[in-house]
């Protein structure tokens, strides 16, 4: 976990490395939320993104992303994992910007923050603490800013 720059065919990126997710780990890239898949060397990595986010730039010669399943609808912010919710910080009415911390979600004995994948305002919590969440279920609603 970490911020990183890189330069891409002459462009620079600021990535931040968040939390991991089984083979998945959440980057923001940008400012622009996305989950890469963690593949073993030598394979390459592979770039699903969020809700509201573009295609992250892919230079040339790189491989396709590989298929997952379909990313949540704009604004749905879905649990990656299931586990348990041990905090929520956001509320309704909450304006939010991109990776802002919405609630902590603890599974395999790791506390894991689920960030706001958009900026825009908490139209929904569909979680409390102590709750046991499946994954992909549906945590919080955002309505997206322009």
């Amino acid at each position: 976990m970490g911020t990183h720059r890189f330069i891409v065919e002459e462009k620079l990126y600021e990535v931040e490395v968040g939390p991991r997710f089984g083979d998945e780990v959440q980057v923001i890239v940008n400012g622009k939320v996305y989950r890469v898949r963690i593949a073993a060397p030598p394979e390459a990595v592979a770039v699903r993104p969020s809700a509201a986010s573009p295609a992250a730039p892919a230079s040339s010669g790189a491989r396709a992303p590989v298929p997952q399943a379909p990313a949540p609808a704009e604004g749905e912010v879905r649990a990656p994992i299931p586990g348990l919710v041990l905090s929520v910080a956001a509320s309704i009415g909450q304006k939010v910007a991109a990776g802002t911390a919405l609630l902590i979600l603890e599974a395999m004995k790791m506390e894991n923050p689920i960030l706001a994948p958009t900026a825009g305002v908490v139209k929904a919590v569909h979680v409390k603490p102590q709750q046991q969440v499946a994954q992909g279920e549906l945590l919080v609603t955002i309505e997206p800013v322009p």
